[in-house]
């Protein structure tokens, strides 16, 4: 009954993609992971609904739900943190879940295959490798921008880190000129360790492959705690919101 009425509402093929590529890039900071950077889109030309992307910055697993390695063998039939009923009711078909593996399998052999995503790394790292260098706001260095094409690095602050975050800002219109906030200093990274680009590729399409072909168990994720990153980044800062004098 499912099967029947869900292909009235939702454009099944697209979301099954959209779900193919996320879980391939491991991108966990989406509907998969933390259920958001995601547009539901109705189009009146078909009637049905569709999943539209957006915000993926944190793919190649960089939101980390898990060490490194666990990223990297995200379990390809439950992706998601905890429960996604949409997810787990299409892929209980055996019609969806059958096409969301041929998908996958596409995924790895054609457009992620680790041999084509190298040239396009290659050609992107050469189009932006000059205003990476001069740039004085980086969250990394230069020489870890260089680096994380090929190896996995451990985060170290940018040179501009210290000028990002030097000063306070006012409480409000108000206040500009006589209060001002202490200047909070750098939040911690998030991640211990980020994977290096060509190794991830590399690693998670020999994941994906030996989970498809039955020879691999994946990496289950329990659940999402909403607010974990903001537990994990302020713990044992000052409240910023505190003003002073009020101890």
């Amino acid at each position: 009954h499912f099967a029947q009425e869900i292909e009235q509402f939702l454009n099944v093929d697209s979301f099954l993609r959209f779900l193919a590529v996320n879980t391939v890039l491991v991108n966990l900071d989406s509907y998969l992971g933390t259920g958001h950077n995601y547009y539901l889109y109705h189009n009146t030309a078909t009637g049905h609904y569709e999943m539209i992307p957006w915000d993926l910055n944190e793919a190649f697993g960089n939101f980390q739900m898990g060490n490194v390695q666990q990223m990297l063998s995200l379990d390809i039939d439950q992706p998601s943190a905890g429960k996604k009923f949409l997810i787990e009711r299409l892929l209980k078909i055996e019609k969806y879940k059958e096409q969301y593996h041929a998908d996958l399998r596409e995924l790895i052999e054609t457009h992620f295959h680790p041999e084509r995503m190298s040239a396009e790394i290659d050609r992107l790292y050469a189009l932006i490798h000059d205003a990476v260098v001069v740039e004085t706001h980086n969250l990394y260095s230069a020489e870890q921008f260089a680096k994380c094409l090929t190896e996995n690095i451990v985060p170290e602050r940018g040179p501009g880190m210290r000028r990002i975050f030097r000063r306070g800002e006012p409480f409000d219109q108000q206040e500009q000129n006589t209060v001002r906030r202490a200047p909070p200093p750098p939040p911690p990274f998030m991640n211990q360790e980020i994977s290096g680009l060509k190794p991830f590729v590399a690693n998670r399409v020999a994941s994906v492959k030996a989970q498809l072909n039955g020879e691999r168990k994946g990496y289950i994720i329990e659940a999402f705690r909403p607010g974990f990153m903001m537990r994990r980044e302020f713990k044992g800062q000052p409240d910023l919101n505190q003003r002073k004098g009020e101890d």
